[in-house]
């Protein structure tokens, strides 16, 4: 279960860094 989470959690990561870089494009 905690890797389960540790994915998680690095996959928010890279959806909330994916959006800023499409606000700064934006």
């Amino acid at each position: 279960m905690a890797s389960a989470v540790v994915v998680t959690q690095e996959i928010f990561k890279k959806r909330v860094q994916t959006t800023r870089i499409e606000s700064k494009s934006l």
